[in-house]
């Protein structure tokens, strides 16, 4: 039954793809231009400083000085602290990319791993402060709370999901 109708819906997906030439192709330039113009030049330098960071010590030196404050708070290991710090800066996919680097080189456990993306792949704070506070919202006094709340949320969930994803 789920097989006809995933075939169904993409049938009429694409339906009204054609009906709707116009609208698909401006909601397709304006998300390649958001994509170029704020996503890709947000998340860019984070890329390739973590990129960096993994291939060389800087990894575990970070790791280290974090881990008085994180290790505890989040109950993760040395290296987790890592994606843990990149998921909460630089957000989506650099949280994710990290643990899943972090899994695959075994410089975490895979549990681990899983209990860390529960909460570590978050919305970029710079692209939400920056782009959906100031230039969608256009209300600048709403950083502060949206932070507070961006911030909370995930800790608050890495409690939760600890329970479920602890040995």
């Amino acid at each position: 039954m789920k097989r006809y109708f995933f075939t169904i819906f993409t049938i009429i997906f694409f339906a009204l793809m054609l009906f709707f030439p116009n609208e698909v192709f401006q909601g397709a330039s304006s998300g390649l231009l958001l994509w170029f113009q704020t996503v890709l030049p947000t998340l860019l330098p984070f890329l390739i400083l973590v990129n960096i960071m993994q291939k060389t010590s800087l990894i575990r030196q970070v790791s280290r000085l974090v881990y008085p404050a994180l290790g505890p708070l989040f109950s993760v290991s040395t290296e987790g602290c890592f994606a843990v710090l990149t998921g909460f800066l630089c957000g989506y996919p650099v949280g994710a990319k990290v643990t899943s680097d972090l899994v695959r080189d075994g410089r975490i456990s895979r549990q681990e791993g899983a209990y860390l993306l529960s909460f570590c792949n978050n919305t970029s704070p710079g692209f939400l402060a920056g782009f959906v506070v100031c230039q969608t919202i256009r209300d600048p006094s709403l950083v502060l709370g949206t932070m507070i709340v961006f911030f909370a949320v995930p800790i608050l969930f890495s409690f939760l999901f600890r329970k479920i994803y602890s040995p």
